[in-house]
């Protein structure tokens, strides 16, 4: 019974906070939106009187605060993830991996992207292409700057979805706080993010039923498997 009511209370905390951080970050949202349009208003009217110091630190400003309304975006996705209406349905996984890597290759065009035979899941649409996105999204971005980069999508020996690159890895010890919120592998700027992105896909793929798991070392390679429960 003790154990119970802790689980419970833990539940109830956990909800809070996630309460909590939607509406800071929902609340944060107007007053920055308002920041930026300010500073991209005044860029583009008053923009060739400033000096160069004045348009740098003006450039400056309009940078944070895109770098704020990602963050702000991310925690709220973070909020909702728990909770979201789930509409699972069959799902060609093969069609959603190919139709999102039309987007996100476009800012890689070096790396080679090997994709292999995928299966028809039944699933909730949002939340398979989100955890897609994001966790193909993160290998193509921490590799991006290896020799001949490289990212392979394709599936495990029990069936799991596997995503592997040949990018900077991480030491193994560190691989839980890669799905803990705001813990990054780096600081590197050349790696950018808010380390919100696989918090998120831990949240969305647990809620869906399934599990996520990465293996790696420094230097890589780095090895991200997930299911999304039932029979994928």
């Amino acid at each position: 019974m003790e154990h119970e009511d802790r689980i419970a209370s833990l539940k109830r905390r956990v909800a809070e906070l996630d309460a909590f951080n939607y509406t800071v970050a929902h609340q944060l949202r107007a007053p920055l939106l308002a920041m930026s349009g300010f500073a991209r208003a005044v860029e583009e009217r008053e923009g060739d009187r400033l000096t160069p110091k004045g348009r740098t630190q003006l450039r400056r400003v309009i940078s944070a605060s895109l770098c704020m309304e990602r963050l702000i975006d991310d925690l709220l996705t973070l909020a909702r993830a728990s909770h979201i209406a789930l509409e699972k349905q069959p799902l060609a996984v093969d069609e959603i991996v190919r139709d999102m890597l039309r987007d996100l290759r476009q800012a890689y065009p070096a790396t080679r992207v090997i994709v292999s035979e995928l299966p028809m899941i039944h699933g909730d649409p949002m939340v398979v292409r989100q955890v897609f996105v994001n966790v193909v999204g993160n290998a193509l971005k921490y590799s991006h700057l290896a020799p001949e980069p490289l990212v392979e999508i394709g599936l495990g020996p029990k069936g799991e979805f596997i995503v592997r690159d040949n990018g900077i890895g991480f030491a193994q010890e560190h691989a839980d706080a890669l799905f803990t919120p705001f813990e990054r592998m780096t600081a590197d700027p050349a790696y950018p993010g808010t380390g919100v992105g696989l918090a998120i896909v831990k949240r969305l793929i647990e809620r869906h039923g399934g599990w996520i798991a990465a293996r790696s070392r420094e230097r890589g390679p780095t090895e991200v498997s997930f299911s999304f429960g039932e029979a994928d």
